[in-house]
């Protein structure tokens, strides 16, 4: 009885969801400085990566927030964050660690689930 049970104790602990599948959304672009339209963005927490488009953000993870900071240069970088509960997203554009307005926004993202 006592293996019985070691082997079922051990056989839920190791039987996590260690493989946990990307999440995949479409987010509305920002009409100012783009044309119409959504681009896509793909969320994977196991390896703690965004994907924007075609850039990856090295993403940190909290109880409200998924953040996603990408560096374009030692002065430059973009930060984007995911809101887990209304899935809003705010890009942040930042210049020698200063904010800049014009290319900061926020905007709204719909999950999607992978066809093929």
């Amino acid at each position: 009885m006592k293996k019985f049970l070691g082997i079922v104790f051990l056989g839920l602990i190791l039987n996590g969801n260690a493989y946990a599948e990307p999440v995949h959304f479409l987010c509305e672009k920002n009409k100012k400085l783009f044309s119409e339209g959504e681009y896509p963005l793909m969320v994977d927490i196991d390896k703690k990566k965004m994907i924007r488009g075609y850039t990856d953000y090295e993403m940190k993870v909290n109880e409200e927030y998924l953040t996603g900071i990408y560096e374009v240069s030692k002065t430059n970088r973009i930060i984007i964050s995911l809101n887990r509960y209304n899935l809003e997203l705010d890009v942040n554009v930042y210049k020698n660690n200063s904010l800049i307005l014009d290319h900061s926004y926020t905007t709204t993202c719909r999950k999607v689930v992978k066809q093929i």
